[in-house]
Formats: C-alpha cells, sequence, structure tokens
C-alpha cells in the first residue's frame, strides 16, 4: 500500500492506497465504488485504536463503504461523553429450525458468536437445556472478560402441548439463573412464542451471574 504526499490528487493508484494533502489536513484512501471503478474518498473521521495500552496505527474509514470487522474493536470514549452513539441499527439472530426437546437437541447450543438472538421456529417436543458458549470449539470463559456482560434471548416457538427451558448452562457447566421476580420458569405457555432472555456476567475466571426472565408472545 502507497501513502502519498500532495497538494494535489494523484492520478493513478492501487486500491489502498492513501493520499494526505497537507493542505486540506485530509487523508484520503482509493476505494472501489462499484465494479471497476475506483475513487479517492475522504476518510472523515480517523479512527486511533489501541492494543495492549500502546497506541496503534491510525486507520480511515471512508463514509460510503461498508466494513466488516473480524478481530474486538474497543470504543472507550472518556468522562464526558458515551463510545458510541447509534441513528440505526441491526442486529444479526439466529433462525434455526431444530426442534427444542426432541432426540438429540435436548441441549440446545447456543453459540454467541453467531448471533445473541436464536429463535427457534419448530414447537418443542419436550423440555430442553441450554448451553451457552462462544462456538463449537470455543468456551465462552476464553471469549468473554472479567466483568463483561453478554444479553442474549431465546426464542422458543410452542405448539398445543407447551415444554420449556428447564436448566441453563455455561460451556457444559450447569448455572442457577436469578430469575425475575424471583420465579423460576416452570412450565412453558401453548400456542406462543416463550422468550428467553439472559444476561451473563462474569465475575471471575468461570464464574457467572445469569439474571433471567421467560415471556409469552401470542
Amino acid at each position: 500500500m502507497a501513502h502519498v504526499v500532495s497538494i494535489t490528487q494523484p492520478p493513478n493508484g492501487a486500491l489502498g492506497d492513501e493520499w494526505f494533502n497537507p493542505t486540506t489536513n485530509k487523508l484520503y484512501k482509493l476505494v472501489a465504488l462499484g465494479g471497476t471503478n475506483v475513487s479517492w474518498q475522504d476518510g472523515g473521521n480517523i479512527i486511533s485504536g489501541t492494543s495492549g495500552g500502546t497506541a496503534a496505527a491510525t486507520s480511515t474509514f471512508a463514509s460510503n463503504v461498508e466494513y466488516t470487522f473480524t478481530a474486538r474493536q474497543n470504543f472507550a470514549g472518556n468522562t464526558t461523553a458515551t463510545a458510541v452513539k447509534f441513528w440505526n441499527a441491526a442486529e444479526q439472530m439466529a433462525v434455526s429450525g431444530i426442534t427444542p426437546g426432541s432426540t438429540g437437541n435436548i441441549t440446545v447450543q447456543i453459540d454467541l458468536a453467531n448471533a445473541s438472538i436464536y429463535y427457534f421456529t419448530q414447537a418443542a417436543t419436550g423440555n430442553w437445556i441450554v448451553n451457552f458458549r462462544m462456538s463449537p470449539g470455543t468456551f465462552l470463559n476464553s471469549g468473554m472478560g472479567n466483568t463483561e456482560s453478554i444479553s442474549a434471548v431465546v426464542m422458543a416457538t410452542q405448539g398445543s402441548l407447551p415444554f420449556y427451558s428447564n436448566a441453563t448452562q455455561i460451556d457444559g457447566v450447569t448455572v442457577t439463573p436469578k430469575w425475575q421476580d424471583g420465579t423460576t420458569p416452570i412450565a412453558g405457555n401453548a400456542s406462543s412464542v416463550d422468550i428467553y432472555n439472559y444476561t451473563i456476567i462474569k465475575t471471575a475466571n468461570a464464574t457467572y451471574t445469569v439474571l433471567g426472565s421467560q415471556s409469552r408472545f401470542a
């Protein structure tokens, strides 16, 4: 990737090249706008990251380009302002066709690396256990830091004979949630979608406080 300093726009370049204009004090990046068309785009905001407390390289993001981050991003904010503001946001969810409580699905895996909202569209045929993990090969204990929390939602379709989630696990180990109003669910709701909300708070290594609630939607 080339980095050009010039008061005039470079006549050509490769995708990803940067051009800094010292007159306007702006940094531009050469990006694809569709097909083979490329254009120098004003990065707008300069985002400086940190790694282990050491300042990392400055990155520039064009305002009209969609980006995907596969590594963890930290937005610290400051003592007088919140770190992030959204005008609108969409949250990824997982829609599953497995049947909770059926053979092979007594324990329902909730992989939080994929989504934090799981919607099971097939009516449950028995009581089930939810097991929260980061992914099939990674414990949630590895994916979360101490004093961090994750909110998760499990939406379970119910038929005329309802069932319910009768146990909660994290990384295959049973935990006992603190249920809203102190009432532990003991049944499901017929011909409804039961929604279980969980807040998972990691207080120490492999140690959690889980807050839960069950709601009926029909």
